[in-house]
């Protein structure tokens, strides 16, 4: 019986840290959304909105962007435009 019990426990504990750890990655799915909209709108007012680009995430959860060769700088990061 108190092996039944301790294996409901360790199983619940387990489905906690799931529950968590996909929380976590709901929230910063949302984060990299909003980001990456908010570039493709500084790319718009820019004017490069006719120029090949391509977002692409990096292994660090960092967006970035390539295309043509011209360099730009936002208020919080450089990007290769």
């Amino acid at each position: 019986m108190k092996r039944k019990v301790k294996a409901l426990f360790v199983n619940a504990l387990d489905v906690v840290s799931l529950y968590r750890r996909i929380s976590r990655l709901e929230r910063a799915n949302r984060f990299l959304l909003q980001k990456y909209q908010k570039l493709s709108a500084e790319v718009e007012q820019l004017g490069l909105k006719s120029a090949y680009m391509e977002y692409t995430l990096t292994d660090h959860g960092r967006l970035s962007l390539q295309g043509e060769s011209r360099k730009f700088k936002s208020s919080r990061f450089k990007y290769d435009a």
